[in-house]
C-alpha cells in the first residue's frame, strides 16, 4: 500500500454486475430520495461510495452529479450495449432534474442524461408533457414533485405515491 494511503479509508468495489440484476426498477425514483424497491448489497456499497465523495457545493449542479465520479464511457454505451449502469446511477443522483432539464434546453443529442437516453429524451420533447403545468388531480408540477419515468413522461409524485399507497392496501385486503 503507498505511504499517502490511509489505511481507516474505506474503499468499495465498484465492479457490480447490472447485466444480471433483475430487481432494478423500470422508473426513475425520486432523485433524492432512494428508490422505492429494496437495494441489493451491491447497491447500497455504490450509494455509499458516492455520499462518501459527494458535498453540496452550492456551486454548480455538474459539482454534485454522481456521473462526475465514475467512467464517462458508462454513459455513452456502445450500440447494442445497455444503458442499465448509467440509468442505475442517474436514479440515486441529486441533481437529476437538472441534467434533464440541462440536456432538454441543449438538445443533447447523445449519452444518457438525467436517466434518459438520447431516443427518450426525443420521445419526451415530442410529447405533451412539458405543456402542461398542473397534473389532473391539479398538483402543480414542480422539481420536488415530479416524476420522469423511462418513456419520459412526467407524473405527480403526490398522486403516484397515493396510487402506491393504495395498492398496498389493496393487496393487504386480498383484492
Amino acid at each position: 500500500m503507498p505511504d499517502n494511503e490511509s489505511q481507516d479509508e474505506p474503499t468499495y468495489d465498484l465492479v457490480v454486475p447490472f447485466e444480471n440484476h433483475r430487481s432494478a426498477p423500470t422508473t426513475p425514483a425520486d432523485p433524492v430520495s432512494p428508490p422505492s424497491v429494496p437495494l441489493t448489497a451491491q447497491h447500497r456499497a455504490l450509494q455509499r461510495w458516492f455520499a462518501d465523495r459527494i458535498t453540496d457545493t452550492g456551486g454548480d449542479w455538474r459539482e454534485r452529479a454522481l456521473c462526475a465520479q465514475v467512467d464517462p464511457e458508462i454513459f455513452h454505451p456502445e450500440k447494442g450495449g445497455s444503458p442499465r449502469p448509467a440509468k442505475l446511477i442517474c436514479r440515486m443522483c441529486p441533481v437529476q432534474v437538472e441534467c434533464l432539464e440541462t440536456a432538454l434546453a441543449n438538445n443533447e443529442m447523445f449519452g444518457i442524461w438525467g436517466g434518459l437516453t438520447a431516443h427518450e429524451r426525443t420521445a419526451f420533447r415530442r410529447g405533451t408533457a412539458r405543456e402542461r403545468t398542473h397534473c389532473k388531480n391539479g398538483h402543480e408540477y414542480t422539481p420536488e414533485n415530479t416524476r420522469i419515468s423511462t418513456s419520459g413522461a412526467r407524473r405527480c409524485r403526490t398522486c403516484d405515491n397515493a396510487y402506491q399507497r393504495d395498492a398496498v392496501r389493496r393487496r393487504r385486503a386480498g383484492l
